[in-house]
């Protein structure tokens, strides 16, 4: 009678490993895809904070003097309309910085927020991008179709 020699070494084959390693990367590459998902709504939500807290600054200022600031790009530390008002409104987000020279989006140096304001001077726009809709919107009070081309939306 002959003896049958069995394989006893603990350990894998080789198969095994392959098919761990591919299901290792499988997982990964879900992960990865979710938590860049994850990334572009937490930009997109820093961007909706930001545009918020100028809105309302902007609001504040509207209320003060009857008028919104207007768009200026270079030039002083603050924006006055002549009634001697400054634009002093908020803490973390200098309006005056913004009108003057736009505040950098969270994705920055690619992407900046734009502001203008009306010929009425009872409107202004703000310009930014959408990650999540992958393009430019414009959102503000009487936002004027012709602001920045017509083909962008306004945001939601």
């Amino acid at each position: 009678m002959l003896s049958q020699r069995r394989n006893t070494r603990p350990g894998f084959t080789l198969i095994e490993l392959l098919v761990v390693i591919a299901i290792v990367g499988i997982l990964t590459s879900v992960i990865v895809a979710s938590m860049n998902a994850a990334r572009k709504k937490a930009r997109d939500a820093r961007r909706r904070a930001d545009i918020s807290q100028v809105m309302r600054a902007l609001e504040f200022y509207f209320d003060e003097n009857s008028i919104y600031p207007p768009a200026r790009n270079s030039g002083g530390t603050a924006i006055t309309d002549g009634s001697g008002s400054n634009l002093s409104y908020m803490v973390s987000i200098d309006l005056t910085a913004f009108i003057m020279a736009p505040i950098s989006d969270p994705r920055a140096p690619t992407y900046s927020y734009q502001y203008v304001r009306g010929t009425a001077r009872d409107t202004y726009g703000i310009y930014l991008y959408s990650e999540q809709v992958g393009a430019y919107c414009k959102t503000g009070v009487k936002v004027e179709m012709g602001w920045w081309g017509t083909g962008v939306p306004i945001c939601d």
